[in-house]
């Protein structure tokens, strides 16, 4: 039944977001995103919405 199937793949996926820092994900930045700027001492909802506009692209990664 898809209803079996559908909890366990959301039981297992919910594992996963817990496991990961701050329940987010880590994924490569891509032009035009919007991002959150981190700041060092500040709650998290007053954090700074950021565009990204450029990459700068690490010749070493």
């Amino acid at each position: 039944m898809w209803s079996t199937l559908y909890l366990s793949q959301l039981r297992e996926n919910h594992g996963i977001r817990l496991r990961n820092k701050r329940h987010g994900t880590r994924s490569i930045p891509e032009i035009g995103e919007i991002v959150l700027i981190e700041q060092d001492f500040t709650p998290r909802g007053t954090w700074h919405y950021g565009l990204i506009l450029d990459l700068i692209k690490n010749p070493q990664r």
